[in-house]
């Protein structure tokens, strides 16, 4: 059944790009049709309702499994106002955030990606999708992460944010009960040491851990690694920007 929204709804909707509203009511906005899409093929039961623009309802019609969900119109003036976008698609989904407390049981095998205080939502966007391409099902965040569910992460990710678990807060203590609990061998990037990427073969059960572009990573994680691991440089520049690091790095992994 479809039925305009109501106001009270809007207002509460429009809440969900602050933090603190994430969290109290563990609700996130996914804007896009392709955001959208793959919350429904990947996700599905956390799919709450869908908000369109009353003049893009034929969106719905590229939807799969939408039955006994909630959809909702509103104007184009308020529609805007659901995010930040310029030029927003005209359809948004409400999700139930899934639990992002660490949890050594559901590690379970596969690569895995680490990333040490990430605080640019971009970044973190991109490196989700570079993660879901190279079959990648676990990232951990430390502390003082950019909140993953923001909307910026989330439109970045291009949907693909319902393809991966998150992890937040992970500390050096729990990276340590990866490695001896679960036998995983962690290897860290460092620009200036360390082997090149290129001439090692990766075993499946691999953690790689990335530092900030701030800051590096911090010594009590990289004091965790087995292994430093550098990307040869061919020309200029002092580093690369990390989720281009990243991308380089699954993509060398994937070719064993």
């Amino acid at each position: 059944m479809i039925k305009p929204l109501s106001k009270n709804k809007l207002k509460f909707y429009q809440k969900l790009n602050q933090k603190k509203y994430r969290d109290q009511e563990e609700l996130y906005l996914i804007s896009g049709l392709r955001g959208v899409q793959s919350a429904f093929e990947n996700d599905p039961d956390n799919c709450l309702e869908i908000v369109v623009e009353e003049t893009k309802t034929g969106f719905l019609s590229d939807l799969g499994n939408i039955r006994q969900k909630q959809i909702s119109t509103v104007s184009l003036k308020d529609f805007k106002t659901l995010n930040n976008e310029k030029n927003p698609q005209g359809i948004c989904l409400v999700a139930k955030k899934p639990a992002t407390v660490f949890n050594i049981k559901a590690i379970g095998d596969g690569r895995i990606i680490f990333l040490d205080r990430i605080n640019d939502p971009g970044n973190l966007g991109t490196i989700l999708r570079s993660a879901a391409w190279f079959g990648i099902k676990k990232i951990l965040l430390s502390p003082n992460s950019t909140d993953p569910f923001q909307p910026k992460v989330v439109r970045s990710s291009a949907g693909t944010i319902n393809a991966v678990q998150i992890f937040e807060n992970v500390d050096p203590q729990e990276i340590a009960m990866v490695k001896s609990e679960m036998g995983y061998k962690i290897f860290a990037t460092n620009v200036t040491a360390g082997q090149i990427l290129s001439s090692i073969a990766f075993d499946k059960k691999t953690l790689f851990m990335f530092g900030s572009e701030a800051h590096g990573l911090a010594k009590e994680y990289e004091n965790l690694c087995d292994e430093k691991i550098c990307i040869q440089k061919a020309g200029s520049g002092e580093s690369l920007n990390l989720s281009n690091a990243v991308s380089i790095v699954l993509y060398q992994a994937a070719l064993y």
